[in-house]
């Protein structure tokens, strides 16, 4: 039987001392922006630490800035956005995932341009449904999978609807 191998980091992390933890988390949080409950379930790797330790961990990223809840959000909702073009749905979902408060996710959410996320769907809408025209003549077969192809995405079915019905039923 093989024996599975164990990265150099994934053994050592038991043998760190507070002060190198805190040092790979403090460089872990520059690198990318972490939410507080992706840190505190790093910190369950490293197993010589105690409840204690970790918070006082905790407490001393965020003092020093290294971790920071909305600057996350920003972030995380922003990329989610531009770069994936998601929904609000999926964003929302992701964000309740990680143990985001209900408020923060609210302000986020509401902080998206409108324009922006309109042109998102239109975008993935029209790519989507150039994709579908080699394959399936009936506009109604196609708006069907876009709708679900957007839906997966999570837009709202009333933006949905309405895209779908202003850009393929009425006009192919």
């Amino acid at each position: 039987m093989k024996k599975m191998k164990k990265s150099r980091f994934n053994q050592l992390k038991r043998d760190f001392s507070f002060e190198e933890i805190k040092s790979k988390l403090e460089f872990w949080c520059a690198y990318q922006e972490r939410s507080v409950f992706e840190v505190e379930n790093k910190l369950l790797d490293f197993q010589n630490l105690n409840e204690s330790q970790r918070n006082n961990l905790i407490e001393s990223l965020i003092e020093n800035d290294f971790l920071n809840e909305n600057r996350f959000i920003e972030s995380f909702v922003s990329g989610k956005i531009n770069i994936k073009k998601w929904g609000k749905l999926k964003i929302k979902y992701h964000l309740i995932s990680k143990k985001i408060p209900s408020q923060l996710i609210t302000l986020a959410l509401k902080s998206v341009d409108n324009e922006v996320y309109i042109n998102n769907i239109g975008v993935l809408l029209l790519r989507k449904n150039d994709q579908l025209k080699i394959k399936y003549s009936d506009k109604f077969v196609r708006a069907s999978k876009v709708s679900n192809f957007l839906t997966s995405k999570g837009y709202e079915s009333e933006l949905i609807i309405k895209v779908v019905n202003e850009r393929i039923i009425s006009i192919d």
